[in-house]
């Protein structure tokens, strides 16, 4: 993990990897919403942000890198994509709440439930209640027909009773990769605060 070395940032920040190991785990991706329906000039901007900040090795330069973003995003308020990247880059950078609520722009123009899940996950990570969102967003779930790993997992930091047997019913028609057995090892509690330090 990469240490603040000008003390502004308390804790560590995500790395990149574990990042983007995550999303890949929950179905994101750093261009995965809507990206046809983007004007070419944001996304080529919103790309070199991403470079700036990913190459970046002090506070200053990631976070300038990040106002840079937030101007564009300013810009091009209605453009979900640009929303759906800045959202990485400011959980990459540990900025969960100003995460959250890009999330929830993003989930109100897209209905995906994983990223209701992830905005569960990182209400969870600073320390708000969130017993109820991850309720709400197993809800989702079943209101949208969608039984996938991610549902799963949503039972699983849940603390739903029903984990084990939707689990073994996922089970007999799905295989769990390495990668899902890791995250399903780990406590439920636990798993959020490896991934968001």
């Amino acid at each position: 993990m990469l240490q603040s070395s000008h003390g502004k940032y308390t804790g560590n920040r995500i790395s990149m990897k574990n990042w983007i190991f995550l999303a890949w785990m929950l179905g994101f991706s750093f261009t995965s919403y809507a990206y046809t329906n983007t004007e070419r000039a944001p996304k080529d901007q919103a790309m070199s942000y991403v470079i700036k900040y990913s190459g970046s090795k002090t506070d200053e330069g990631k976070e300038k890198a990040l106002d840079q973003f937030d101007t564009l995003i300013s810009q091009y308020p209605d453009d979900i994509a640009l929303r759906e990247l800045y959202s990485d880059l400011l959980i990459a950078d540990n900025r969960y709440e100003r995460a959250i609520t890009q999330l929830k722009i993003v989930y109100q123009n897209t209905g995906v439930p994983s990223l209701k899940l992830m905005e569960c996950m990182l209400t969870e990570r600073i320390k708000l209640p969130h017993n109820m969102c991850y309720r709400d967003v197993i809800s989702v779930f079943e209101q949208s027909n969608v039984r996938d790993f991610n549902y799963l997992l949503a039972l699983y930091l849940g603390e739903s009773p029903d984990f084990e047997k939707h689990k073994a019913r996922w089970l007999e028609t799905h295989t769990l990769s390495e990668e899902q057995k890791k995250l399903i090892a780990l406590q439920p509690r636990m798993l959020v605060s490896t991934y968001y330090p």
